[in-house]
Formats: C-alpha cells, sequence, structure tokens
C-alpha cells in the first residue's frame, strides 16, 4: 500500500483553478435564440400597434424592421432557419416576424390616413415586391422557384411583401409630410357607426369636395362623430406628401 504524502507544517493544500471559460453556443442554440425573440417582438409590437400606437414614430418604425430582420436570419442559419416550414420538418421558422408585422403595418396605416388615389401605391409596391422577392430568391436557397415547397413558399411571400412595401410608402408619405395644408369645405350628408366585437368605429360621409371625387366616406375620432351632425360643414385638409402622394383628413371649422 502506498503512503499518503503529508504537505509541510504551515502550508494548506491548494485546489485547483476554477475555469471561467463557457462554451460558445451552437449555431442551432443561436438560430433558436434569434428566431423566438423575433416571435415574442412580432406578437408585441402587432398589440402594440393595433391597440395603442404611441409613440407612433417608434412603433411603426421598429415594425417595419422586424421583416427585414426575419429574412436576415433566414439568411445568416441557412438550413436551419426556414421562411415557410411545414410540420414535417424540424427546421425553425421567421414566418411570424415577417407575415405579422407587414400585415400589422397595412391595417394600421389603413385606418390612419386617406389618400386622393391608392393605385399609383399599389403599382409601385408591386415593383418593389418583384424586386424584393427576385433578391431574396438569389440570397436564399429555401426560395428555389424549381421545388415545389420554394414555389409555395415564393406564392406566400408575394401578398405579404405586397402589404409591407404599401404600408412603408404610404407611412413615409404621411407621416413624413411637410407640405403646406389646403383647406377644402365640404358638407356632412351622413354618418353611421359599426359595432365591431372589440371596438367601434365611427364614420363621415361628405359631399364631394373636388371636381374629381365623388362623395366620400371617411373614419373619424369619436369625439369629432359627436361634435359633428347632418347638413353641418367640415374642413377638408388636403396634403401633398413627401413622395407626392396627395392624402387628406377632415376637421372642424
Amino acid at each position: 500500500m502506498g503512503s499518503r504524502r503529508k504537505m509541510p507544517y504551515g502550508k494548506k493544500r491548494k485546489h485547483p483553478i476554477k475555469s471561467t471559460y463557457k462554451a460558445p453556443k451552437s449555431r442551432y442554440q443561436r438560430a433558436r435564440q434569434f428566431t423566438q425573440y423575433a416571435d415574442y417582438a412580432s406578437y408585441a409590437v402587432a398589440i402594440w400597434m393595433w391597440l395603442a400606437p404611441t409613440p407612433y414614430f417608434l412603433v411603426m418604425p421598429i415594425a417595419f424592421a422586424l421583416p427585414v430582420i426575419g429574412i436576415v436570419i433566414a439568411y445568416r442559419f441557412s438550413g436551419i432557419v426556414e421562411i415557410n416550414s411545414d410540420e414535417e420538418s424540424t427546421a425553425l421558422t421567421v414566418m411570424y416576424p415577417i407575415l405579422i408585422p407587414s400585415i400589422g403595418a397595412a391595417l394600421r396605416v389603413f385606418a390612419d390616413y386617406n389618400l386622393a388615389t391608392y393605385w399609383l401605391t399599389w403599382i409601385i409596391a408591386a415593383i418593389l415586391t418583384l424586386l424584393a422577392i427576385a433578391f431574396a430568391i438569389y440570397k436564399i436557397k429555401e426560395l428555389n422557384p424549381k421545388t415545389i415547397k420554394g414555389y409555395i413558399t415564393i406564392l406566400v411571400m408575394i401578398p405579404i411583401f405586397l402589404c409591407y412595401f404599401w404600408s412603408l410608402l404610404i407611412f413615409v408619405n404621411c407621416y413624413l409630410d411637410r407640405s403646406e395644408p389646403q383647406v377644402v369645405p365640404a358638407k356632412v350628408l351622413s354618418k353611421r357607426i359599426y359595432e365591431g366585437d372589440s371596438s367601434d368605429s365611427f364614420y363621415v360621409s361628405i359631399d364631394a369636395w373636388s371636381a374629381d371625387r365623388s362623395a366620400t366616406e371617411v373614419e373619424v375620432t369619436e369625439d369629432f362623430y359627436d361634435a359633428i351632425f347632418e347638413g353641418n360643414q367640415v374642413d377638408v385638409i388636403i396634403r401633398e406628401g413627401t413622395l407626392r402622394f396627395p392624402w387628406y383628413y377632415i376637421g372642424l371649422e
């Protein structure tokens, strides 16, 4: 039997130094973390954007940034993260950060702004969508139009991108507009309340206020709705728009 060596008197046994080194996270763990954060952010922004979009200058840019972040995650973690992951696939997905903010932003700007005409915004949004889809096909292997899954994913992405670019155009055009307003009087023809499941919407129909405009129904706030009656005159405030898409809103005289 071997004998134990005794430590010299007055000396203490030294414990091994504990290492503070942490092994780096795997690529899958990092991808999972990024996709989870993006999912949580998309849900939070959707609620924030629809229920209480204040401050407006903050919530809307975040909503427009999330789909871009989703695309970047899909590109950065190709093979681990997919845009349109099906039930049979084990890959992570970034569909929600792309879909939810894009649709939410489109609904938000549609409720907030009235354009004199929309056809040009849709044409420009369609062109931007085609360019974005072409770029995504070039960069992301998943979007291979020669495969069934890639073809289906592209078809799913087209309306999402269309809503994204359309809402972005209207936001930039109206929110950043600093043009001089033009005021045109118009008569109130009727008003109505739409009773929704969670909240009510208030609408006012006004008479034609320009040569190329027929009677128009505009959504207004509850206070504005209560302050006017049929036959009253209101002001139609027309703005030029940052991107030269004329838009308008109505106000009391």
